[in-house]
């Protein structure tokens, strides 16, 4: 058995697998896309100004967090005026619900907010480029390589003391863990960073030297083939 995380090894364990036969390793990111342009040069892309971006890159969905992180924002908003939020993925059910929850923000915070649905993958580099934090308060995740793709840029993460998460991101390290579908919460990690942009200097370096070295490509598919020959050998 090979596991994302420690989380899913002690998952399939507790169901009988034997301890010895699973292996945790996880996935990869392609670190080639990232870190190619400058974050002015990134927000002008996007028609950002030099606000501090919070972003929400993946898949716009309510198990996600794309609600809670909307909600979140009219609290960060008080504290951080000219806070900017860029939400950009794919465009499932939900995202329909989070329109509608933008557009019931008063003009001021509705313009303070950028939608970029179903981006093209050649974008994905830019709009780590743009951001300051990543703020990805998810439910449901095996691992969560959107944290892996914001370190990779520099980035500091938010996410969730749910799931395989807490195995990913080391609180206080290389990033901050809030509750689940918790707002609040998450508005106050978010504005601790937006204070401390040595904070996030530090959680963004400590997770870049994470991913380069445990999460690059070579380095996954080379675990992967070592655990095949081992099981071959058996």
């Amino acid at each position: 058995n090979i596991a994302n995380t420690s989380y899913e090894a002690d998952y399939v364990i507790g169901r009988g697998a034997k301890a010895d036969r699973v292996h945790v390793i996880g996935v990869g990111v392609d670190t080639a896309q990232f870190n190619l342009e400058s974050q002015a040069e990134a927000k002008a892309r996007f028609g950002l100004d030099d606000g501090p971006v919070v972003g929400f890159i993946g898949q716009i969905a309510g198990h996600k967090g794309a609600g809670t992180l909307v909600e979140a924002m009219p609290r960060v908003w008080q504290s951080h005026p000219r806070a900017q939020l860029l939400m950009a993925g794919g465009r499932a059910g939900y995202y329909l619900t989070v329109e509608r929850m933008v557009e019931k923000l008063d003009p001021a915070q509705r313009a303070r907010v950028h939608l970029r649905p179903d981006f093209p993958l050649e974008e994905k580099g830019s709009l780590y480029a743009a951001i300051d934090v990543l703020a990805y308060p998810s439910g449901y995740e095996s691992f969560g390589i959107a944290y892996l793709e914001a370190w990779v840029a520099g980035k500091p993460v938010i996410g969730c003391t749910r799931g395989a998460v807490p195995t990913v991101i080391r609180d206080g390290v290389d990033g901050l863990l809030v509750n689940y579908e918790d707002p609040v919460s998450l508005a106050l990690a978010i504005d601790l960073l937006l204070r401390s942009p040595q904070m996030r200097a530090d959680f963004g370096t400590a997770g870049r030297e994470k991913v380069l070295a445990r999460y690059t490509w070579p380095q996954v598919a080379r675990k992967f083939r070592q655990v095949y020959e081992q099981a071959v050998n058996r």
